[in-house]
């Protein structure tokens, strides 16, 4: 199975990805949708003892010395609190569990990849009105090389105490970005998104950096924008020269009977 990059000719460090085969990740929550790494949450989905297990979990996590009769009476006057004004959810629940989450957002990377190279809309947003590339990686020689690819949900989902009582004494950067970063509206279905998350804290040789090295052998095609210059051309083939990749070049054309683009020579069967 082939993932697609969508990059314009001014990205920074985009020659760096053909000549030292580097990919920048991004902090989670810096992207266009103001949704994105930090979906909604559901205020009303929860019972009395979801209300019991957050609070216990919490304050055992801060205070585990605590005596049973001391917790006890923490989590049930903080549990009827709410119960008595919903209001209260906010503040006591979301908010802490937002600033976990900002802190942990602080130390990881994302890289988005999409299942489709031909979108019209992707093209334009994200190539410069079809005057960038895409770039072809085999989601295999990746996760060989320990990139794990995983797809965006687009359920539309709202993250509820359930999830957050799951999650909430977690130390694992990445098992608690499960939680938030694969979440994404439905209005953004049509991306068919696939993501790698990394969390730049555990790198042993240089200390949260964002920028990682792929495996040459993932980057196996470069689609050229339908409204590419020439000049940006011939340095994309530069590039891939330098950096002695094996990569094919593809053009994409505007289909002159159909709101399309085509890609040419075709790539196959890029949906499987």
């Amino acid at each position: 199975m082939n993932l697609y990059r969508y990059r314009s000719m001014d990205s920074q460090n985009l020659s760096r990805t053909f000549t030292h085969c580097e990919l920048y990740f991004t902090e989670p929550g810096k992207f266009n949708d103001p949704f994105d790494c930090k979906p909604p949450f559901s205020i009303n989905n929860y019972s009395e003892n979801d209300l019991r297990e957050h609070f216990k979990k919490a304050f055992l996590s801060i205070c585990p010395e605590i005596s049973n009769s001391k917790l006890e009476t923490l989590v049930e006057k903080n549990a009827h609190a709410i119960l008595n004004d919903h209001r209260l959810f906010q503040p006591k629940i979301i908010d802490p569990f937002v600033s976990t989450v900002s802190e942990v957002n602080a130390t990881l990377g994302v890289l988005c990849l999409s299942e489709k190279p031909d979108d019209i809309l992707m093209w334009s947003h994200y190539t410069n009105g079809h005057r960038g590339l895409v770039l072809q990686f085999d989601k295999l020689a990746l996760e060989n090389n320990g990139f794990d690819c995983k797809q965006v949900d687009y359920k539309n989902n709202t993250i509820t105490l359930k999830d957050i009582n799951q999650n909430l004494n977690i130390e694992n950067a990445l098992e608690l970005a499960n939680l938030i970063l694969w979440k994404k509206s439905e209005h953004w279905d049509y991306e068919k998104e696939w993501r790698i998350v990394v969390d730049t804290s555990l790198r042993t040789d240089i200390s949260n950096c964002r920028i990682y090295i792929f495996p040459k052998e993932a980057l196996t095609g470069v689609i050229l924008g339908c409204e590419m210059t020439p000049e940006d051309k011939y340095l994309v083939r530069m590039w891939l020269k330098e950096g002695g990749h094996r990569a094919r070049i593809f053009n994409a054309t505007k289909d002159t009977s159909t709101y399309s683009i085509k890609i040419n020579p075709p790539l196959g069967d890029y949906s499987n």
